[in-house]
């Protein structure tokens, strides 16, 4: 993949974040794995129906 700028908002390889950027994108990753296990249960219900 390729490196896009950053005016794009995207980083650069290599850059380094910010104090607590870490952990909000920890917390926004564990979301959207929630919602996706979500996603797939209600999948799996309509396949039963």
């Amino acid at each position: 993949m390729t490196n896009r700028s950053t005016c794009s908002g995207r980083r650069t390889r290599g850059e380094e974040l910010r104090p607590g950027e870490r952990e909000s994108i920890s917390r926004q990753l564990d979301g959207l794995h929630e919602a996706i296990e979500r996603l797939d249960e209600r999948m799996d219900a309509l396949d039963r129906e």
